[in-house]
């Protein structure tokens, strides 16, 4: 299940986005200490490209998407990343 979630990122000049913080809720905040790896990905109408990224969060590894709108994580439950 996608859990759509607010994240703090940068935009570089030379158009690299780099999320440093996820806001899971109004209590919760993680930060990002480390991008591991970066996917591009096509979506089936050709039209818009889906990012995956690899990230660690608290220690764990996390997938963190961004869909040219909106960032989600994929979840089980309603449990926060960490």
């Amino acid at each position: 299940m996608k859990r759509f979630v607010s994240v703090r990122a940068t935009f570089e000049e030379g158009g690299n986005i780099v999320p440093e913080i996820i806001t899971w809720d109004e209590n919760h905040c993680y930060p990002i200490s480390k991008v591991i790896d970066i996917r591009y990905k096509r979506l089936p109408d050709k039209r818009k490209c889906e990012i995956k990224f690899t990230c660690v969060i608290l220690g764990k590894i996390r997938y963190l998407f961004y869909d040219e709108k909106r960032w989600y994580v994929m979840v089980d439950c309603k449990s926060p990343p960490a």
